[in-house]
């Protein structure tokens, strides 16, 4: 009885029969629910959870929420498709997996690129690229940029799933949903080539529904499909113990830390060294200042946690705010008490900031894609609990013209290039014989990518060079996503235009030339 005289919510009960109490004398089931929100009740002796009751589904809103989930999907669809066949998007990344995936398909297990000399798993860990691969003839790159689409649309039902778990009002809720769409990390990978990243997008909804529901199966399950698309899904899968902390149910919180640290360490420290005999490609790249390997730069971070703060610049705070303004920021804070799922997005955030490379602390780039699904969660518990006030209804509106400005004024340059020669390129391109090695530029190779050999500039000596390779040259590159530098482009096109004892040219359209050596 102490219980309905406080008139506050326990953080315990002493047994079922306390809230049969509770249940006797309050007799509106909706008032209880109201006491209770955004928590679940734990009894000494057995659990009982009102906040993983299903929530009330209306049919005609069901509807439009996988309308709208459709219609993300194709525009996601459509415009990367565009962006492809118009000759904008780039070898890195979409020619590197297009010739990972053909040489899957080939039979090659190990797929070793010749773009960066290394084997794909130890790359990133996407072990998902094998059943891509396998199935990729039939696929395409239409069909891989559709599973793509499809991947990062499908966070919207699971986000309307916690926004009716939490009843936040229409505005808001379809405010939030076309927020989603446009999320900085939602909205740059969609467009910008293709990820196996993205593909985790749905395991991660899939595991904070599993952990909010008390799903233990459901939660492994969906930890297994996150961590084929790329080994710093281990990073999440670490971040979740806290979840389950938040929850006390010690042992899930235990095994979720201890597995995901396992999992890491083995992929890191004994797969790739097997496959390719050394650990992650990129670790000296993009983390060698932290120590020569991930187990030596994690061991520097835990005996000298300041060396965090001198990697946390001026970019770094930029990358922050981009990424945080479209939530109001403050719900990226709060997601860290309030039900824990912040936490698997900070490390993420964390993770990303203490890499060298500057594509990496890009928040349009598929690197930030984990931090999405958690910040957005811990945006709809934050909602839960402002006053119903116009402003409030209103401010998801906002955000969504913000995160859409933030790409304009960001990504899109990058995306869409005005003075793309799309017309010539695509001539050029249907004179290059299948399977030749090609090498060339990022605008040049993406469509022929697929095939056993492709790289970049510059040429190796003649004496090296395969019979009938072909190089196709753009003298009219997008300055923001150039990799070969115009001089070593115009020093390529001389070298080749005065050997014609070596050289022949098969294609000239606008600033395209494609020349092909002779055996």
């Amino acid at each position: 009885m102490e219980i309905l005289k406080s008139k506050k919510v326990p953080s315990h009960l002493n047994s079922v029969k306390d809230f049969s109490i509770l249940l006797h004398h309050e007799r509106d089931f909706a008032v209880i629910c109201r006491m209770f929100v955004n928590r679940s009740i734990y009894c000494r002796d057995e659990e009982v959870s009102l906040t993983s009751q299903t929530p009330i589904v209306n049919p005609n809103t069901t509807k439009k929420i996988w309308a709208f989930t459709l219609i993300v999907l194709i525009v996601y669809w459509i415009l990367a498709l565009i962006r492809l066949f118009t000759q904008r998007a780039t070898t890195w990344d979409f020619g590197y997996y297009a010739q990972i995936l053909w040489l899957i398909n080939h039979g090659h297990w190990i797929a070793k690129s010749t773009l960066n000399g290394h084997p794909a798993l130890t790359d990133a860990g996407s072990w998902i690229l094998y059943p891509l691969g396998w199935a990729y003839s039939g696929l395409g790159s239409s069909g891989i940029l559709l599973i793509q689409a499809a991947s990062l649309a499908s966070g919207i039902p699971f986000l309307a799933w916690w926004m009716r778990k939490y009843s936040l009002s229409p505005m808001i809720f379809w405010g939030i949903l076309f927020l989603y769409a446009v999320y900085p990390a939602i909205l740059g990978p969609a467009l910008f080539d293709w990820h196996p990243d993205t593909l985790a997008i749905p395991a991660f909804f899939y595991a904070a529904w599993a952990i909010e529901t008390h799903h233990t199966r459901q939660f492994w399950l969906a930890c297994s499909l996150m961590i084929l698309t790329k080994v710093t899904a281990t990073l999440v899968v670490i971040g979740l113990a806290v979840p389950w902390l938040l929850r006390r149910q010690w042992t899930m919180a235990i095994s979720t830390f201890a597995i995901g640290v396992i999992l890491a360490y083995f992929e890191v420290n004994i797969l790739f060294p097997a496959v390719a005999g050394h650990q992650m490609a990129q670790w000296t790249q993009y983390y060698g200042w932290l120590g020569p390997t991930p187990l030596s730069g994690l061991e520097n971070i835990l005996s000298k946690p300041w060396i965090i703060m001198k990697a946390l610049g001026n970019s770094r705070a930029i990358y922050f705010v981009l990424l945080a303004a479209p939530l109001a920021f403050i719900p990226t804070l709060w997601g860290l008490v309030e039900g824990g799922w912040a936490w698997p997005a900070w490390i993420i955030f964390l993770f990303n900031s203490l890499s060298a490379f500057r594509g990496q602390i890009n928040p349009f780039n598929q690197y930030s894609l984990p931090i999405a699904p958690f910040w957005f969660i811990s945006l709809i518990l934050f909602w839960a609990h402002l006053p119903a006030r116009p402003m409030t209804r209103l401010l998801p509106w906002g955000l969504v013209v913000l995160s859409f400005v933030f790409w304009i004024q960001a990504e899109e340059p990058l995306v869409w290039y005005a003075q793309n020669p799309t017309k010539s390129l695509t001539l050029c391109l249907k004179k290059i014989p299948p399977h030749v090695p090609v090498y060339g530029q990022n605008s040049t190779l993406t469509r022929v990518s697929a095939r056993p050999i492709v790289r970049f500039l510059p040429l190796p000596r003649h004496s090296r060079i395969v019979p009938d390779t072909v190089v196709i040259l753009n003298q009219q590159v997008n300055p923001l996503n150039r990799l070969t530098p115009r001089s070593l482009v115009s020093t390529t096109l001389k070298r080749l235009t005065t050997h014609p004892k070596y050289w022949r040219l098969i294609a000239h359209h606008g600033p395209i030339w494609v020349f092909q050596f002779k055996a």
